[in-house]
Order: structure tokens, then C-alpha cells, then sequence
């Protein structure tokens, strides 16, 4: 595995090796005691294998580079000094133009400019081993600190955790320059912070990096300090660490450092993280070290944590000669810079025995990357070490002279990119050439497991939807929108191939959100669905979502939009905007009020009186407001030139002319004064089955008080039968006797029967067939048509004059069923017409649909015009809001229109 070096010096199989001694375990602690945290040692991870790749068994010469590689192993570029000094006179311009090219090393900048080191939990910036540790308030928005329960040292004796169930994972973002890479260590430490019952379990969760898993964290006791550490690329200009939300605990995820450390732009340090790799820390030895200490910042400048070999390495002890140097050793010529500390030592075995390290892999089989460094420190003697380098008996490096190639107190880095692990470890084994008179060495030595990186969701997609967070302050979602699929954000859908991750669908329903509606939607151009309803947006409706080619779905209903109603937007599928009051059709435009309502606070004894003068204060304007709206609308608002309806202070109308007096005695036909039935044909239940052909030409709509059913009379009148419950108190006689009164009443807006059948519990009204439907069906199917304002104003009307020439007859008609299912439009003009009216005299129970029925009526068990004028009230709060009177899909306080109103009145949104 030569990255420079001779050909002669590589074999293509590994020779008949006889491995007569045990290898010496490398033992990886994966955790320290709360005591021992200054070390850090713990660089375990648990990630999924790859597939092997294959490395080719070639070797080139390129500018300064000569390169060789025999089953992945490789030298470092300064091997061609060696070849050059080597190979004979060499001219001056040659070796400058050498001595340039390689200049070009990687400059090492101030650790401390590229770091962030985060305190989790923490109230106050603190240093510890000459780094400066943050609090983490400017990483996360999100979850409470806590302290532990056990003694720890900074930064274990504080953490993070977060409660937030509705929340999929939580993250801490940073902010990277795109295509460089970083060394990314978490630490965690439970300590018991929660205060939960052995029985209970510890916690496990799991850590993700970006769009991916990273690894499960797990603990084996309170006092167990964890690390995870990784080396990735940022692909942009953030990055995003997380935990998730488990699904099968009582504990909350929680973290208690995490630290960040910029490593190079250069693609040759760690070469696999730019070919699209996680690196995970398997080992990182430093052999040699006297004692137990680890090195890391500021003898590593990237704050890589070295542990010493005896620490590690079970029996390492049997390799007995330490070799030691206080001169500095260069790793100029290196690609992944191991520190000149680190270098400093190394360790060889008594005489010229062999040196035989089993590698334990916590991830298990799969692809890995090995570097190993050498550099001679010995200049006492002439005789110099010759080795043959073996790795799991499969890549190989034969006869290496470390001084041969860099001379003294030079680094040599030996590594092989990517080999295969098939069992849970691997075997290093460093032997004497035949040739050598010393035995082999040893300075250091890195290992990573290679996890393929996933892609992210597209770049433009999540930028956008950074924007739209800003705007509906959802500030709680962080990380990668989508990935991993199983910790996406909950309100959103995604579409992923083998290219990308797009986002399709947002569903922000009912989640109160207030701001106008985010123009960054236009930029998530894959979206084919959008549901916003039942929050309090405002603003008007931005034209730019007709770009969205792939939009089908757009659900508005129920908030404070205005303005035009953007023609756009009319080839979507299904698009619903009921509930906006003030949206614009055709140029016809109601504008919410300028001046926001003042609000007093009431004082203790003042609340519940004051709180039922606000509701009823709030009714009263409710109905203000829309009766001039309706007589502004009937009159057309004579005095404006325009066509545009205002809604602000009062004194900004025009006088408006009163309604016409209507008589309070109106004669509504002889009937209603006779009871005669002369002219109102009566039919048999024989009749009414052919009428209605059996019965099985059902209308999908059904009243409180019977169901509707399509027919047709004799002479080919389209009619609908309406067949009463069996809940009625009459007999046939005094049936037709209440009923047939109801025939003989003659207005234009009031719907009157033709037609009775009355035999035994067999009770029907005929009416005429009125083709347009319900406005109930207007204003709330999924196939309804859109009803401008001012045919909204006119329907209103009209069912007032209705109601005003019922309560007008002598004797008066209540009609006791009010609502928008019993007003029918007939015509292209959609002529109102009020139907059902008197029907409830003839039941034992009233059975109101819920939200229009008068509270009075609970009480008294009397219905009066009174209760109508309180159902017309709910049916005008109906057209306005275009929501349903009562609504159990909204949250509680928003069930009934009137509680939904009061309340929007009263926090100024109406």
C-alpha cells in the first residue's frame, strides 16, 4: 500500500506468514467512569457495513507524484524526495521546482478560530484544557437544562434534554463552509437527571448527523460517559447534529457536549469523506506514550484525542521498548497530519521478534480505513529497520525502510483507503524483513469504519422552507426536513429517488399559526398539496402559487385572509378559501377594519360580568356589522363610484335608506285563517311510491327531521319528498289541519309545500324541485361553487325577507328549523328560498342541527320568532366565516362559530 515507493517493494499475495504468537488485543474502552471524562477516550459508534469496493493495483507518475498502490496500501508524497536523492545527481532546478510544488502542504491555522465547543446545559462560557466552551443557546431553540445527579467535571455535570413528544428529533446547527471537512464528537453522561426508577430503564436513542444515522446511544450505568465521534464533509453552509425522539421509552434524549473542529478544504486529508463517506472513530493509538494520558489540543492543532497504546491495548506491555525523541518531527509530507507529539514516540518489541495487534471493530464487518505512521527517532546507530507490513493477512507492504524514505524525524503514513473487515476485527502484524537487523516499530495509528452519506433533501427546497419556518415561527423543526425518513418533520411529506429528496406536501393545519402566508412557498416547486386552514393567517393570497405546476390541493378555509381572489389559482384540482370574510370576487372586496379594538382587563370581581358583556357585546357588533353590510348591498351603496365595499368607521358610510315597512298583519292566504284544504291535494303512501319510485331515489342530504327523496308527479313535475320522522304527535286529521295553512303562504323567498301525504305514520311534504341545491352545499362541499360577496349579501337578504313575512302573518309562523340547508337556491340569479318552515309544531321533540338551535330553548322548551332571529344571527355568522355553525374537527374553543367569533374579537383578529 505504497503511496510512494518502488514496485519491486509490493507482492500481490500476502507470503506463507506463520502467526505462531497470539495478537495482542486492541482493546477500545468505549466509556470512562464521571471521574475520568478529562480523556475522552470513549470513540464508540454503531453504523450499518458497505460493500466492499475495490482498489486498483497500479501505480503512476504525475508532476511531483509518483503513486503506487497494491491492495489499497500506499506511501505518502514525500517518498519522491527519497527517490530523487536516491536515484542519483539530480539538477538545481529540478529540486526547486520540487521543493515548490510541495510547499503547497496544508497550512495548520489556530485550532481555537475553526472550533466550536458547546457546554450543553450550561449557564455560563467556561475554559477547560485551553479551549473555550460555549453555552449552547445559540445552536438550539429547543429542550430544558438539567443538571446530573452523580459528581462529574465539565462539561458532564450539565446536559440538555428534551421533553418535546410532539418534536421527532431535536438538533443543534452549526454553521460550515461548504466542502470541508470536520471532526464532529458528541459526549453524553445520564447521571440519573430524571430522577426515574431503575425499573424504568436507562435512556437509548438515537444520534443523527444531517440526513443520516449516525448511531443508537446506549448506557450501561448513571455514571457512564459516552462519546461518538465522526469526521464528515459539510456539503453546505450548515450542518446539523440530532438526537431522536425514541418511541419506546419513558426517557427524554438528551446530550451533554458537543464539539465541532474545522479539519481542511483539502480533499487528501481523509480522503473518503470527499467520495461521499462518514468516517466513525474506531481507534486512534498513540504508541509509545509512557503513561495513560492521551494527547489532543494543543498538541493536536484539530483536537484529535490520541490515546496512549498502554491504555488500549491489552498486553501491550510484552513490546517492551519504547523509543523516545525530544527533537521535532515533521508530518509535513503527510495527508492526514497526525500531531508532531504523537511522533514522538513509538514502540518496538524486544530483539527482533514480531508485533502482531488484533484491531476490535465496534461496528462490525464492512468497509475500513487504517492509517499507520512511522518515523525513525533513532540516531545512534547506523543499522536501520526493514519490515514487512501486513493487515489481516490480506494488504501488504514488504521490505519497508522508513529512513530509506524520509530520512530522520521525518512522518511516513502508510494507509489503506478501504479494505474489508469480515469478522468483527482485524489484524495488524508488523514483521522483521529477512534482511533487517532490528526489529520493526511502530509511532501511531488511526482506524474508521466508512458509512455510505446519504444524500440530503434538496438544497433549494430547504432553504425555503428555512424561510417559511421564519415567517409561521415553527422554529421547533430543525434538522433535515425528511431524512431519515423515520424522524421527519410530522407535517410534512417527501418524495426521494436515487438523485434526491423533494418535499410534495405541507399540512399546517390547526396550528395557530399568525403571519401572512409565506411567498417561499412558490419556491418548494415540487409541492403538490397544501392545507393551511383553521389558523389565523392574513394578508392576501400570493398569485405566485399558480408557478407551483405540481399543486393540485390548496386548503385556505378558515382564517383572516383578504383581498383579490387570485383567477390563478382556478385550475387547481380542489382549492378551498371558505372562512376568509374578506376575500374579493370580482372586484367586489370587503377590507377588514383598520382601527384594532382596545381591549380593557377586568379586575376580579368584574370577570364574569364583564365576560358575558363581551360575548354579548360581540354578538351585537356582529350583527351591527352585517346589517350594514346587507343594506349597503341591497341599496348598492348609491353614493360611492365605485364598486369596492369598505368596512371601517361607521361615520365613513353613506346614509343608507331603511328597509321598507313590512305590515305587521299580512294575511298569508285564507288558510291561515280557515284551515280549509280545498286546493292542496292530499296523496295516498300508494301515490307517494310511485311518486318517488319506491322510495329509492334518495337525496345524499339528510334533515334532522326526515329524509328528502327525488320525485315526480303525475303531469311531470320534478318535486322532493320530504318524509317525516315517526316522532309525529298528530293524527292524520290534525296533521292536515297544521300543514295546510303552510301552502297558502305566497313570497318569493319562501318555500311552500305543494303536496301532503298523511296515512297513519306515514307524514310527507311535497315541494317543487329546486335544481341549484342547498346553500348549505355552496358553501361547504368539496364541489361547491365559489359565491362572490355580493351574491352572499343577496342570499342573506332575501332569507330576511322570509323570515320577516312568516313573523308577519296573523297569526305568525315560526319557523323553528333555520339553516343553511333549509335555504335553496333555484336559478342562475340563485333566488333564496326558505324552507321547512313550521315543521317543528308538528313534532313531539325538537331536533335542531347543533349551533343554530336558541340556548333559550333549553330552558323554556319554547320556540318564539325570537329563536329564529337567533338562528338567522348563526346562518349570517355561517356565510360570512364560510365555516360550518358547529365544528368538532377545530380545536374546542373554536367547536361553536359563536364562542370562535367572540374569541377572535376579543384578541383583536376581527
Amino acid at each position: 500500500m505504497s503511496k510512494y515507493g518502488f514496485a519491486n517493494n509490493f507482492s500481490d499475495s500476502t507470503p506463507d506468514v506463520e502467526f505462531e504468537d497470539e495478537p495482542i488485543d486492541v482493546m477500545l474502552h468505549g466509556v470512562t467512569s464521571a471521574e475520568e471524562v478529562v480523556d475522552y477516550s470513549a470513540l464508540v459508534d454503531r453504523v450499518h457495513p458497505l460493500e466492499a469496493q475495490s482498489t486498483p493495483k497500479v501505480f503512476s507518475l504525475k508532476w511531483s507524484k509518483i503513486r503506487g498502490r497494491m491492495h489499497g496500501m500506499r506511501w505518502d508524497r514525500a517518498a519522491f524526495g527519497a527517490l530523487a536523492i536516491l536515484s542519483g545527481p539530480v539538477s538545481f532546478s529540478v529540486v526547486f521546482v520540487f521543493l515548490l510544488i510541495t510547499s503547497a502542504a496544508p497550512e495548520l491555522v489556530h485550532a481555537q478560530a475553526g472550533f466550536i465547543s458547546i457546554d450543553c446545559g450550561a449557564s455560563e462560557r467556561n475554559t477547560l484544557g485551553g479551549i473555550l466552551w460555549t453555552t449552547d443557546s445559540s445552536y438550539t431553540s429547543l429542550g430544558l437544562n438539567n443538571k446530573t445527579e452523580v459528581a462529574a467535571s465539565p462539561p458532564y455535570d450539565t446536559l440538555r434534554y428534551f421533553p418535546d413528544k410532539a418534536v421527532t428529533k431535536s438538533c443543534y446547527v452549526f454553521n460550515t463552509t461548504a466542502n470541508s471537512s470536520y471532526l464532529i464528537r458528541a459526549g453524553f453522561l445520564y447521571g440519573n437527571y430524571d430522577n426515574l426508577s431503575e425499573s424504568e430503564g436507562r435512556p437509548s436513542f438515537v444520534l443523527l448527523f444531517g440526513a443520516n444515522v449516525w448511531t443508537n446511544v446506549t448506557f450501561n450505568n448513571d455514571s457512564e460517559v459516552v462519546t461518538h465521534e465522526m469526521i464528515a464533509l459539510a456539503t453546505s453552509d450548515t450542518a446539523s447534529v440530532c438526537v431522536g425522539r425514541p418511541s419506546t421509552t419513558n426517557h427524554d434524549p438528551f446530550i451533554s457536549s458537543l464539539e465541532i473542529r474545522f479539519l481542511s478544504s483539502n480533499q487528501m486529508m481523509y480522503s473518503p469523506v470527499h467520495q461521499s463517506f462518514l468516517m466513525m472513530s474506531n481507534s486512534r493509538i498513540n504508541f509509545g506514550q509512557e503513561d495513560s494520558s492521551s494527547v489532543r489540543y494543543p498538541d493536536d492543532v484539530y483536537d484529535r484525542i490520541w490515546d496512549s497504546d498502554s491504555r488500549v491495548i491489552e498486553g501491550i506491555s510484552t513490546h517492551n521498548t519504547i523509543i523516545t525523541t525530544n527533537n521535532t518531527v515533521s508530518v509535513t509530507w503527510t495527508d492526514d497530519l497526525p500531531p508532531s507529539k504523537v511522533m514522538q514516540t513509538a514502540r518496538s518489541p524486544n530483539n527482533t521478534e514480531n508485533m502482531s495487534f488484533n484491531f476490535l471493530t465496534r461496528f462490525g464487518p464492512g468497509q475500513y480505513y487504517l492509517s499507520l505512521y512511522f518515523a525513525e527517532l533513532d540516531n545512534s546507530t547506523s543499522q536501520r529497520q526493514i519490515m514487512d507490513v501486513y493487515i489481516d493477512r490480506g494488504s501488504s507492504y514488504q521490505a519497508l525502510n522508513v529512513f530509506d524514505i524520509r530520512g530522520l524525524y521525518n512522518t511516513l503514513e502508510l494507509f489503506d483507503k478501504n479494505f474489508t473487515v469480515a469478522v468483527g476485527n482485524f489484524t495488524l502484524l508488523l514483521m522483521p524483513n529477512e534482511n533487517s537487523t532490528r526489529a520493526p516499530f511502530i509511532n501511531a495509528a488511526e482506524s474508521y469504519f466508512l458509512q455510505r452519506m446519504d444524500h440530503s433533501t434538496f438544497d433549494q427546497d430547504v432553504h425555503a422552507l428555512e424561510t417559511i419556518k421564519l415567517s409561521l415561527n415553527l422554529s421547533n423543526w430543525m434538522g433535515d426536513p425528511c431524512l431519515p425518513v423515520a424522524y421527519k418533520w410530522p407535517w410534512l411529506d417527501c418524495n426521494s429517488n436515487s438523485s434526491q429528496t423533494r418535499i410534495v406536501s405541507l399540512n399546517l393545519s390547526s396550528m395557530n399559526l399568525r403571519s401572512e402566508i409565506p411567498t417561499a412557498l412558490a419556491d418548494l416547486s415540487a409541492l403538490t398539496s397544501v392545507d393551511l386552514h383553521n389558523n389565523f393567517l392574513y394578508g392576501s393570497i400570493p398569485s405566485s402559487l399558480a408557478n407551483l405546476r405540481n399543486l393540485t390541493f390548496l386548503d385556505l378555509r378558515n382564517n383572516n385572509l383578504s383581498g383579490e381572489y387570485p383567477i390563478e389559482l382556478n385550475n387547481l384540482t380542489d382549492f378551498r378559501v371558505g372562512g376568509n370574510p374578506f376575500i374579493c370576487f370580482n372586484n367586489s372586496c370587503i377590507v377588514a377594519p383598520a382601527p384594532a379594538p382596545v381591549l380593557v382587563q377586568p379586575g376580579p370581581s368584574e370577570s364574569k360580568g364583564r365576560r358575558d358583556l363581551v360575548v354579548g357585546s360581540v354578538v351585537a357588533a356582529i350583527f351591527v356589522f352585517v346589517a350594514a353590510v346587507l343594506m349597503c348591498a341591497l341599496y348598492k351603496c348609491k353614493s360611492r363610484k365605485t364598486k369596492r365595499l369598505f368596512i371601517a368607521h361607521s361615520a365613513h358610510w353613506p346614509p343608507v335608506p331603511p328597509f321598507a315597512e313590512i305590515s305587521k298583519s299580512v294575511d298569508c292566504g285564507k288558510a291561515a285563517h280557515t284551515g280549509g284544504s280545498e286546493d292542496v291535494p292530499v296523496y295516498s303512501f300508494a301515490d307517494m311510491k310511485n311518486i318517488t319510485n319506491n322510495f329509492e331515489n334518495r337525496v345524499a342530504a339528510k334533515g334532522a327531521n326526515g329524509a328528502l327523496y327525488h320525485g315526480t308527479l303525475p303531469d311531470g313535475q320534478e318535486v322532493v319528498v320530504k318524509f317525516l320522522k315517526p316522532n309525529i304527535k298528530q293524527t292524520p286529521m290534525e296533521f292536515l289541519y297544521k300543514v295546510t295553512p303552510l301552502s297558502y303562504v305566497n313570497h318569493k323567498n319562501l318555500l311552500r309545500p305543494i303536496g301532503f301525504c298523511a296515512e297513519s305514520q306515514s307524514f310527507m311534504f311535497i315541494y317543487e324541485g329546486i335544481q341549484k341545491g342547498s346553500l348549505h352545499n355552496y358553501l361547504h362541499n368539496i364541489d361547491r361553487h365559489l359565491l362572490d360577496w355580493k351574491t352572499r349579501l343577496n342570499i342573506l337578504l332575501q332569507v330576511a325577507q322570509g323570515l320577516e313575512h312568516l313573523h308577519s302573518c296573523s297569526p305568525g309562523i315560526i319557523h323553528g328549523s333555520l339553516k343553511s340547508a333549509n335555504v335553496l337556491l333555484s336559478g342562475d340569479g340563485l333566488l333564496a328560498k326558505v324552507s321547512d318552515f313550521g315543521i317543528y309544531e308538528l313534532l313531539s321533540d325538537v331536533e335542531a342541527t347543533s349551533g343554530y338551535l336558541d340556548p333559550e330553548y333549553f330552558s323554556t322548551k319554547t320556540l318564539t320568532d325570537k329563536s329564529d332571529i337567533y338562528s338567522f344571527g348563526v346562518l349570517i355568522l355561517e356565510v360570512v366565516c364560510g365555516r360550518m355553525p358547529f365544528d368538532r374537527s377545530l380545536s374546542k374553543d373554536a367547536w361553536n362559530i359563536i364562542e370562535w367569533v367572540s374569541l377572535r374579537y376579543s384578541t383583536a383578529e376581527v
